[in-house]
């Protein structure tokens, strides 16, 4: 294997857990605007954040994984928007447990989101 390949394979969880500490922080920064008054619902407002840098990741990383897009089937399209909706409703309970508790408590149970992709990429693809 490559320097390049085993870079990519560090990365992900790299990245992956970076993800806690940022939502630690704006879940801290929009509960304290919302305690404020400023916002209604910090936890909806993480949610379309987060959904936005999800559409523009996903459209991002698209090219590469279909080059022609002529080959993305509609069972494929189908698959890839029930996924982002999926997530999209996982998202809530995950940014409402990191407003009531800490980081070291959600991060455990949140490590096993990839062997569940992985198997039901699996099962499912």
């Amino acid at each position: 294997m490559g320097i390049v390949t085993i870079a990519l394979l560090l990365l992900a969880p790299i990245l992956f857990n970076a993800t806690g500490i940022v939502d630690t922080f704006l879940t801290k920064l929009f509960r304290k605007e919302q305690d404020d008054g400023v916002l209604q619902s910090s936890i909806s407002t993480l949610m379309i954040i987060g959904g936005i840098i999800a559409l523009v990741v996903a459209l991002v990383i698209l090219p590469f994984v279909y080059p022609i897009m002529g080959d993305l089937s509609v069972y494929m399209t189908a698959m890839v928007v029930i996924c982002g909706v999926v997530y999209g409703l996982a998202a809530y309970p995950y940014f409402h447990a990191l407003y009531h508790e800490r980081i070291e408590n959600i991060i455990p149970i949140l490590q096993t989101i990839p062997l569940f992709s992985y198997f039901f990429a699996i099962t499912l693809l």
